[in-house]
């Protein structure tokens, strides 16, 4: 349980820091400058509007090549250096959050986090999408309300079907026992 608490603990103060929004232009580029120390930074971005942060990479000095990332695919997209990172061409998927922070007692500690905003107003940069989104939306509830009444159809047939069934059984069984009700009577007149 105290572990819990101290993840608890530390993903609120992860979080605690002054955030800074940064409006961008899709498709300019954009550099985030960390307060502090321009060696030794440490570059995070926030991975799916989640909790979890994915390592971007660590600047060690002024210069670019001086630079490791976590994937050599990450390196067109990003440039570290000192304690700025560069985001070549920003897309839609850039507008996230990104963090930079020290490594102090081998643990790194955010210093900074900064807020990617489209400057697009969503109505403009988002209306194919959302025309797409909502079509797709509907054919999804159209068709999920066609399998349901599809559904129900089915299960109601086959209880009706069910029933009828054993009433049917019922009977021949209740016929069965009308014929052979008086067995007393039949002995009495073999008997006589």
């Amino acid at each position: 349980m105290d572990l819990l608490w101290m993840i608890l603990v530390f993903l609120v103060c992860a979080r605690a820091q002054n955030i800074t929004e940064v409006r961008v232009e899709l498709g300019q580029n954009v550099t985030l400058k960390c307060s502090g120390d321009n060696s030794n930074t440490y570059w995070y971005m926030e991975m799916y509007h989640s909790q979890v942060q994915g390592f971007i990479g660590r600047s060690f000095s002024n210069d670019p090549s001086d630079s490791q990332y976590q994937v050599r695919t990450v390196r067109p997209k990003y440039s570290a250096f000192g304690n700025s990172l560069m985001i070549i061409n920003i897309t839609a998927d850039d507008c996230r959050l990104y963090f930079c922070g020290r490594k102090i007692n081998n643990s790194v500690h955010f210093m900074d986090t900064f807020n990617l905003v489209s400057a697009m107003t969503p109505s403009t940069n988002d209306s194919g999408l959302n025309g797409a989104s909502v079509w797709q939306t509907d054919l999804i509830r159209t068709v999920s309300l066609g399998l349901n009444a599809f559904l129900t159809f089915g299960t109601v047939s086959l209880l009706c079907l069910l029933l009828r069934l054993k009433k049917k059984k019922n009977v021949s069984c209740t016929d069965g026992l009308t014929l052979y009700e008086n067995t007393q009577s039949l002995r009495t007149a073999k008997v006589n």
